[in-house]
């Protein structure tokens, strides 16, 4: 064998031999996996909240109004979402006028009407059957990064590791305020005319549209006692 095939025999086995290394990756994670938004995206779970009232035929009760005030302010808590009112279609004596006030009870509460829905149930004979109102609390559910670490100390692919990105997402949708907001965005507010109509009249005439400057806001660095 010449010098020159005897190198080019030496420079394939080293080669075989790297790849061979390269190859041992662990519990590395693919470079082709989904996104870290993807892969630890925030888990919602769903868990109804529920009140019982029993029907009258005069209506709410002191008591009754009192646990929808208390119910409502649980609700707003909780993120909102829609409230619903179940009551027997028929044979419960006080159902209809028990959710009927319910229902005004809740718009005294604040709740306008695509906030709520009255639905009937079927009772099946029981004449006590009561007025629920239900609705769904949503949370996020906790993620055990450290649960999903992998090998640590096998990096030959230099991979991330397994969970790689997972306390990020999770101290996020730690401080997510109200979770509805990851199921659906929330409606614009409204415009302010008045401002509007200042500012382009302001910009009209070529002066200053910007707000006043606040002298806490220059930017100044305090100066240290003495």
């Amino acid at each position: 064998m010449t010098l020159k095939a005897l190198s080019s025999f030496i420079i394939l086995i080293a080669s075989l031999s790297l790849s061979a290394c390269a190859t041992q990756t662990g519990d590395q994670t693919p470079s082709a996996s989904a996104s870290l938004s993807e892969r630890f995206a925030p888990q919602l779970e769903t868990r109804p909240q529920t009140l019982l009232l029993a029907p009258h035929e005069t209506g709410l009760s002191d008591r009754q109004q009192q646990a929808i005030f208390a119910f409502v302010a649980q609700w707003r808590d909780n993120g909102g979402g829609l409230i619903t009112v179940e009551a027997a279609s028929t044979g419960v004596p006080g159902a209809y006028e028990t959710s009927a006030q319910a229902l005004s009870a809740l718009e005294m509460a604040g709740l306008g009407r695509h906030q709520m829905q009255l639905i009937g149930y079927d009772a099946g004979g029981a004449v006590e059957a009561p007025v629920r109102l239900r609705y769904d609390h949503v949370s996020v559910r906790r993620v055990d990064c450290a649960a999903l670490a992998g090998n640590l100390s096998i990096s030959a692919s230099n991979e991330p590791p397994s969970n790689f990105g997972c306390a990020l997402n999770a101290n996020m949708a730690a401080q997510v305020v109200n979770p509805h907001d990851l199921l659906t965005p929330r409606a614009q507010d409204p415009a302010d005319a008045a401002r509007r109509l200042y500012v382009i009249d302001l910009y009209r005439k070529g002066a200053v549209t910007s707000s006043a400057k606040d002298a806490q806001a220059s930017g100044a660095v305090s100066k240290a006692v003495q």
